[in-house]
């Protein structure tokens, strides 16, 4: 009998084992059907100042709400709700690719001297924190909408604020497939992020003059 079971437990093992396997297989990065996932590209420049501002910015990771703050790509079918794609998600949680975003853009430009975050730069002789509002698509039941909406303040270290501002789009995507509408989220960013960009740069070049 102890034969028995001894033979059927050496049978059985190994099935299960790959049972279990195959159960863990789409755990695994890049295992199973899993969905693309989308990064955004920072703005690239072909000509930069000869003499950019010799300054040291900080560009601090943005605040959201909890709904926006993953890496779910959120979708507004009615005000003030979201649902969340299936079909694809963010390369990072929405917050941290925006803030990765801006900060290469402003690198890319070259029109301030040392820019950073918290991590790569720890002394500043500007702040610029962000407040990031809408980082959706729209449905209105046809199409999608690309929606981003970001307040930046830009500080001193001290707290005192040298300047603010809204930036925000609503473009339509003209389709109602997620990656067409990611097109259309990527160069709609790159527009703010250069308006962005060049306010930063005026806002300290004025605050530098009063000096």
């Amino acid at each position: 009998m102890t034969r028995m079971i001894s033979h059927w437990r050496a049978f059985l093992l190994p099935i299960v084992g790959m049972i279990f396997l195959t159960g863990c297989v789409s755990l695994l990065p890049g295992g199973g059907n899993a969905a693309p996932r989308y990064s955004l590209n920072a703005v690239t420049y072909e000509d930069k100042p000869i003499d950019p501002i010799d300054v040291r910015l900080i560009i601090e990771d943005p605040v959201t709400e909890e709904a926006l703050d993953s890496s779910a790509i959120a979708i507004s079918t009615r005000a003030l709700q979201y649902q969340y794609f299936t079909t694809g998600e963010w390369a990072d949680r929405a917050p941290r690719l925006f803030a990765l975003v801006m900060q290469r853009s402003f690198q890319n430009s070259g029109q301030v001297k040392n820019v950073g975050d918290r991590t790569t730069q720890t002394i500043a002789d500007y702040i610029l924190i962000s407040d990031l509002r809408g980082f959706n698509m729209v449905s209105d039941g046809s199409d999608l909408s690309v929606h981003i909406v970001y307040h930046l303040r830009l500080t001193r270290p001290n707290g005192e604020t040298v300047a603010s501002r809204e930036f925000s789009v609503i473009r339509p995507a003209g389709s109602r497939s997620l990656s067409t509408a990611m097109q259309i989220f990527d160069q709609s960013l790159q527009s703010l992020m250069m308006d962005s960009i060049d306010w930063v740069a005026e806002a300290i070049q004025a605050d530098l003059a009063k000096e």
